[in-house]
């Protein structure tokens, strides 16, 4: 699910343009396509995509071998290891370690059903069912965004005690290294940009806006049919295009080679499957939504490090995989998450860091707010987040700041203007806002007079 824009934005004298809504997709490895290999039928309300007949004889397989991301010579890296971990069973927990074998080996022909297969995998002494094979992939992907190529697609069988499973691969082993080169190199290129002493925010922040700036938002994209790179991190750092599971994954390998842990979020938002992250800054959990911040204006930062009561305004979560029985986790389209941290603080957040606070139209606040213009001027800056107290209603502050007399916000800028050089002056006519009602928040989108002349 992709916001294009937060809210409304509100050209001032009273021009106003509403905002632009467009859906996000959600792909995640549910492997609803399930083949059972001993008698050849597959789940009655999937697709039939593959016939295995359990021969795997004339196919020829060989070892991708990948190059370990660089690391940072300041940050530590983090593995991811929250889905695992949440697994209940030996037999679950056996299987993930297995696939994390089996994703390295891919044929290199297809197979009669037009596959890239990876190695099959063996779990002695025990009938796994589909819900536990289910849950195994899922956590497996959760903890290794790194890893595109894996198909949303599996089979498997009864063979005597044992069960036999099988994984695919969208991509042959020789276009598998080549595509994770070009992946790692870009990745190391992104990684050799973090400067010593950045605190966890500002490499969050880093992170958050190369993502946004390097990618497009795919909204023309509804399966993975459309192209899974659009489901990955190959796809938004490498091509440059992806919808919101590409975004989050993204995210989530770059922060943990950042030394921040994040991972990603399952849900929806307005009845359409979404995914996001959460990331754990200075100890304190909080989500981050890069989806929802890229518009096209560039970045924004109403979804970076806000807390739960804020994200269920607009987002719904998935449960946990503990609350999902193995009946439930065998539906296809079933959402589930196998870590929900508890996301309470504020004190991370990109505006309670960075935006004018305004509770009373006193001389104090008059004087951070000028201060706060003159800032953002100084740096160029696209906007001007304020947040408001509780000593009066919301509109009532928007409407003392910009739409009744003496219209504050415009005696603002001229004390800013003041103070300002001729490059950096703001320009009166140029301003317009995007009100943020739920979290309190008006950001002021900034133009300036120097930029009017040059056009």
């Amino acid at each position: 699910m992709k916001k294009t824009t937060s809210g409304i934005v509100y050209v001032l004298f009273f021009i106003i343009l509403t905002a632009v809504f467009t859906c996000c997709t959600i792909y995640f490895i549910n492997l609803g396509r399930t083949t059972i290999i001993d008698n050849k039928s597959t789940s009655p309300d999937t697709i039939n995509a593959v016939n295995i007949d359990g021969d795997d004889t004339g196919l020829s397989y060989r070892t991708v071998m990948l190059k370990d991301f660089s690391e940072s010579p300041y940050y530590k890296p983090i593995k991811t290891t929250k889905g695992r971990e949440s697994l209940s069973s030996d037999s679950e927990k056996k299987l993930y370690d297995l696939i994390t074998k089996s994703v390295m080996i891919i044929s290199e022909t297809k197979d009669e059903n037009d596959h890239y297969r990876t190695e099959r995998v063996n779990i002695e002494g025990i009938h796994m069912s589909e819900s536990e094979i289910r849950r195994s992939i899922n956590a497996f992907v959760f903890d290794n965004p790194h890893i595109f190529w894996l198909d949303n697609l599996f089979g498997y069988a009864y063979v005597g005690e044992d069960t036999m499973v099988e994984f695919y691969s969208v991509i042959s082993a020789d276009e598998c290294e080549k595509k994770y080169l070009v992946l790692n190199s870009a990745v190391n290129r992104v990684m050799a940009s973090l400067e010593d002493g950045m605190s966890e925010f500002e490499r969050e922040r880093f992170m958050h806006d190369f993502v946004i700036n390097n990618c497009i938002y795919k909204g023309t994209v509804a399966s993975l049919s459309d192209g899974w790179e659009y489901f990955s991190a190959y796809g938004s750092i490498v091509k440059g295009e992806a919808v919101c599971e590409g975004y989050a994954k993204s995210m989530q390998l770059l922060l943990n080679l950042s030394g921040i842990e994040c991972m990603t979020i399952r849900g929806d938002s307005e009845g359409v499957g979404h995914m996001w992250n959460v990331v754990k800054i200075d100890d304190e959990w909080y989500h981050l939504d890069s989806t929802w911040d890229d518009t096209t204006n560039g970045a924004i930062y109403d979804f970076f490090n806000i807390d739960d009561e804020m994200i269920k305004t607009s987002h719904t979560i998935s449960p946990i995989v503990d609350e999902v029985s193995l009946d439930q986790s065998k539906e296809n389209d079933l959402r589930y998450n196998f870590f929900i941290p508890q996301c309470t603080s504020t004190q991370a957040g990109y505006y309670s860091k960075n935006a004018a606070v305004i509770t009373t139209f006193d001389e104090e606040t008059n004087n951070k707010v000028i201060s706060a213009l003159i800032n953002a001027a100084n740096s160029k800056e696209k906007y001007l987040p304020i947040m408001f107290g509780k000593e009066m209603q919301y509109e009532e502050y928007i409407n003392t700041l910009f739409f009744n007399q003496p219209y504050k916000f415009y005696s603002y800028v001229n004390s800013a203007n003041e103070q300002l050089d001729d490059e950096h002056k703001i320009d009166r006519d140029g301003l317009s806002i995007v009100k943020n009602e739920n979290a309190s928040l008006v950001r002021v989108v900034l133009a300036y007079t120097s930029d009017s002349e040059e056009s």
